[in-house]
């Protein structure tokens, strides 16, 4: 009897033991959960995610480092944003100069969200853009004032074996001391177009003589 009174309290003892070890483990065990998704770097986001990827961009890891510097491509199918198409081309004005208003509102909305994103610094965009050499010209020009209007002014242009840099200018508003712009029309294929363009080392133009600031 008294043996299997010890072999009890012995038994009891390890039960307990057991319980303490596992419930002291049980914090080391438990999962940390998964850190929420990155937002999409896109305009719109509620607050809170706004403020998280401003975050991010303080501690050094910009989760949008394409906001400034969009790939943005015009040919027979409209055009195309970082390889997502954005505006058919049935929807590009071809008769007159003409803003593009999901494209301008489009560029337009990178640019405010890189400002969210980089308080106090100075947003200086590139864009990246390729033209079909037949695509018209007022299709492109079109196209090229909407982007630049958005607040991307400055181009690196690919347009069949033409290549380099320039800058387009929009109405600047009331006041603002003049500019020496070469003011273009946009007439033929974009490729004749693009050799002017590029040869001009100044801003270029495709507004109407007296297109008001907008």
């Amino acid at each position: 009897m008294r043996a299997a009174v010890v072999r009890l309290v012995l038994a009891m003892r390890t039960t307990l033991a057991v319980a303490l070890v596992a419930l002291a483990l049980a914090p080391a065990c438990k999962k940390t959960p998964p850190p929420p998704p990155t937002p999409a770097c896109r305009e719109g986001l509620p607050r809170e995610d706004v403020q998280r990827l401003r975050n991010l961009v303080r501690n050094g890891t910009d989760p949008c480092p394409n906001l400034p510097t969009p790939k943005i491509a015009v040919d027979a199918s409209g055009v195309t944003v970082d390889g997502t198409l954005l505006v058919p081309a049935s929807a590009i004005p071809s008769a007159r100069p003409q803003n593009v208003a999901p494209l301008f509102q489009a560029l337009e909305g990178r640019g405010r969200l890189w400002k969210q994103l980089h308080a106090g610094q100075t947003f200086a965009p590139l864009v990246d853009l390729t033209v079909a050499p037949d695509i018209g010209a007022m299709i492109a020009a079109n196209a090229v004032r909407s982007i630049a209007w958005g607040g991307f002014a400055k181009f690196h242009l690919t347009c069949g074996d033409l290549t380099g840099d320039f800058e387009y200018a929009p109405p600047r508003p009331p006041g603002a001391p003049p500019q020496d712009v070469l003011r273009l029309s946009p007439e033929g294929n974009f490729h004749d177009l693009a050799k002017t363009v590029l040869d001009a080392k100044r801003p270029v133009s495709f507004e109407r003589a007296h297109e008001p600031y907008p």
